[in-house]
């Protein structure tokens, strides 16, 4: 029996109003939250899709050099619900699920991402 195919996706589009800046892009240990987020889920699948809005160019520019795809949600302003439902399209119905890391959840480590996959 095969095993399951597991697409990861990271919305990345919020245009942070009360922050004042992206928090995608703030730092932890030298590395931006977006890079860190995607970094731990191509530790769990190849098929890491980030969805940009507000700030994709910044974002993209952040994502460069790792292996993602990027979608752009052009509807960002409508909540992360626009995000995750336009990654979900570009994911498409080939996986067998779908894990859904938000780049502020900067606690996450890649042991907990792993026993999530696992469970």
């Amino acid at each position: 029996m095969a095993e399951p195919r597991l697409a990861c996706l990271l919305p990345a589009a919020g245009g942070s109003e009360r922050l004042g800046r992206p928090k995608q892009l703030l730092e932890l240990d030298g590395e931006a939250l977006v890079v860190r987020s995607a970094r731990l889920l191509l530790e769990q699948s190849d098929e890491v899709t980030v969805v940009t809005g507000a700030c994709a160019g910044q974002v993209g520019d952040a994502l460069r050099e790792l292996p993602v795809g990027l979608v752009h949600n052009r509807g960002w302003e409508s909540g992360m619900g626009g995000s995750i439902a336009a990654g979900v399209r570009a994911i498409g119905d080939g996986p067998d699920g779908i894990l859904i890391m938000l780049c502020d959840q900067w606690r996450i480590t890649a042991g907990d991402l792993g026993r999530l996959v696992g469970a």
